[in-house]
């Protein structure tokens, strides 16, 4: 990968903790009502705060080598993590993927994205894929990912979130 990780001078990157969950949760929730608003409707927004609400999302930020950007202050302003990507081998999921809004486009989830490919590729995965929320698509593609097909992820309340799940070789 030739993308250089650039962060602010005021945010390093640590590893998620238990300890974090609230932080993550609140920050997840943030910025996916405040970038993902026009992509979909209040049902669809509550059910997916809903889902990060649910205990089984604590175990989700457990399993998937989630890293954070935080602030001096301790502050969460963004995360990203990877997993391997059931029945496909050598290849990885990057998961988890949110950014505070006060933070959005300015680089902040380009680093993430990138730190979390490189960590990947270090555990020996040479593919990428990621299910990509409808707002975060153009930018996935930007990253070099490609639109494979629509999908949608069950959520609590039998709502359904429409998703493009998109590869990058």
């Amino acid at each position: 990968m030739s993308r250089r990780l650039s962060l602010p001078p005021d945010v390093v990157l640590r590893s998620y903790e238990d300890s974090d969950r609230e932080a993550v949760v609140a920050l997840r929730a943030l910025a996916f009502s405040a970038l993902a608003a026009n992509s979909y409707g209040p049902e669809q927004l509550a059910a997916s705060r809903a889902h990060a609400e649910a205990p089984a999302f604590a175990g989700e930020l457990r399993q998937i080598n989630l890293m954070l950007a935080v602030d001096r202050s301790g502050a969460v302003l963004g995360a990203a993590g990877w997993s391997a990507h059931e029945g496909e081998p050598m290849t990885a999921r990057i998961r988890k993927v949110f950014v505070h809004p006060n933070r959005a486009r300015r680089g902040l989830g380009t680093t993430l994205v990138l730190d979390a490919e490189r960590r990947a590729e270090a555990a020996g995965y040479a593919r990428f894929v990621v299910r990509a929320s409808l707002n975060a698509v153009s930018f996935y593609r930007r990253l070099g990912y490609r639109s494979i097909e629509s999908q949608s992820v069950p959520r609590p309340g039998h709502v359904r979130l429409p998703v493009m799940l998109m590869r990058k070789p």
